[in-house]
């Protein structure tokens, strides 16, 4: 080869390098994208609004930001936000997606970082499980809540995507542990076979998970009769056997199981500053479990309904708050005195609720499963019940971005209380329909109202 064209091969195979080399770069850059100002009045009822209780208006409006979660190039049945999203003491908003799907399944964990107002693709499930190959039934959705440890990682499990997925073919779900600093996700095991986790809790000081498990029934698309129906179960039609289960984090293993019978229903429970847990046992009154004794005991205190939908703190003062799915009502449970104190009743069903640390305010987003009275931030006073709506979302966010803002069972608030950061299911150009599509939306809650 002649020297002047072995240099151009040289050149030209370096500049292939380059160009391959920035490809692969530029497809290992996670999923990202920056929030935008939403401009309009937030203070605007909806026409023809009538709530079930009294309210008031903010007087100062808002900063309101909002994005649209970029989500990957795979199948899904539909993208949705089922968990409860994580305020992390490193300042960043952590949301769990799914594809909602069985075969394949994947869920993932966003970053939202309020001080760029900027949202990543931070972890993806299935790619931290060695044993999962294609064809395998996979994690569809995280429906339980994010939790972080005294270490600073973030806690969670897994719960069956879409159940009616060739569900004869599903195993178990796992328990994860993600590294916000490192950016590691861990396996940390499947608990027990069969059994998934809607709802999830965490005890930082023992480090145990705690779950409301439900075991697997069956059904599937190809089994159009039900034949297939898991152990344990007579029939298909009969009521999902629902336990509470102890992880031990470290250990990897099941401490706990049992109680928890006297109610087929488990979407979220108690855990106070002690790490004891308390869960509804069907009749209105809390079962307590105590990680010191590995025992279960009866609490006297009564809700004002049988099913808890979500539960936040504890506040400074080791107060509790939950809200029913039965009726509505909203409460303050104080574990030491063993009582429960109704405040108010929301508007809707309400799985997006946070308490402030001084345990001044508990803010509230009614419709978990669509949109619900202009999709408003309710602030509750805790000391008398008194409800004020900080914003009313749907309109401004409507009228700029075509983003119909659906249901949500992600709300936080950050430490100071001066953020409220929310993940929301919706859809775009569509007044109809609000699934299938996700948002990330930051509320500068202003001083002068709160």
């Amino acid at each position: 080869m002649s020297a002047p064209l072995f240099w151009r091969a040289t050149i030209c195979l370096a500049v292939l390098s380059v160009i391959v080399f920035q490809a692969n770069a530029y497809a290992a850059e996670p999923l990202s994208a920056d929030a935008i100002a939403i401009e309009g009045n937030f203070l605007q009822p909806p026409p023809e609004f009538s709530p079930p209780t009294e309210y008031s208006i903010a007087k100062t409006q808002p900063t309101v930001r909002f994005v649209q979660i970029p989500l990957p190039n795979t199948p899904a049945n539909p993208w949705s936000i089922w968990g409860y999203g994580l305020a992390h003491s490193n300042g960043k908003f952590y949301v769990p997606l799914g594809d909602h799907l069985g075969i394949d399944a994947n869920s993932y964990l966003y970053e939202y970082d309020p001080a760029t107002h900027s949202i990543r693709q931070v972890a993806d499930i299935q790619s931290a499980v060695k044993t999962f190959k294609s064809g395998d039934f996979g994690f569809g959705k995280i429906h339980g809540r994010l939790n972080e440890g005294a270490d600073g990682n973030i806690y969670f499990a897994t719960y069956w995507g879409q159940w009616r997925n060739e569900s004869d073919r599903y195993e178990g779900d796992h328990v994860f542990r993600f590294n916000p600093k490192s950016g590691q996700l861990t396996d940390l095991g499947m608990p027990k076979y069969g059994w998934g986790y809607p709802s999830t809790h965490f005890d930082p000081k023992h480090k145990l998970l705690y779950a409301e498990a439900h075991q697997r029934k069956g059904n599937s698309k190809g089994d159009p009769k039900n034949n297939y129906v898991a152990a344990q179960y007579k029939d298909y039609k009969d009521p999902y056997h629902v336990e509470f289960l102890v992880y031990d984090t470290e250990a990897r293993k099941v401490i706990f199981q049992g109680a928890h019978r006297g109610l087929n229903y488990g979407r979220d429970f108690f855990v106070d500053a002690s790490g004891n847990a308390y869960w509804n046992n069907g009749e209105g009154s809390l079962q307590k479990y105590d990680p010191t004794t590995n025992q279960v005991t009866t609490s006297k205190a009564k809700m004002p309904g049988a099913k808890i939908r979500r539960t936040v703190g504890p506040d400074k003062n080791g107060m509790l708050y939950g809200v029913t799915n039965d009726t509505h009502e909203l409460f303050q449970f104080d574990p030491a005195k063993d009582k429960i104190r109704t405040l108010t009743k929301t508007w809707a069903d309400s799985p997006a609720m946070d308490v402030t640390a001084d345990g001044k305010f508990v803010y509230v987003i009614p419709g978990g499963h669509g949109p619900s009275s202009g999709t408003p931030l309710i602030q509750v006073n805790v000391k008398d019940g008194s409800q004020k709506v900080i914003a009313f979302l749907h309109s401004p966010v409507w009228q700029q971005t075509k983003f119909n803002l659906g249901g949500t069972y992600c709300l936080q608030l950050t430490g100071d209380g001066s953020k409220a950061l929310i993940g929301f299911n919706g859809k775009v150009d569509s007044t109809k329909k609000a699934w299938g599509e996700l948002a990330v939306v930051e509320i500068d809650i202003p001083a002068s109202e709160r």
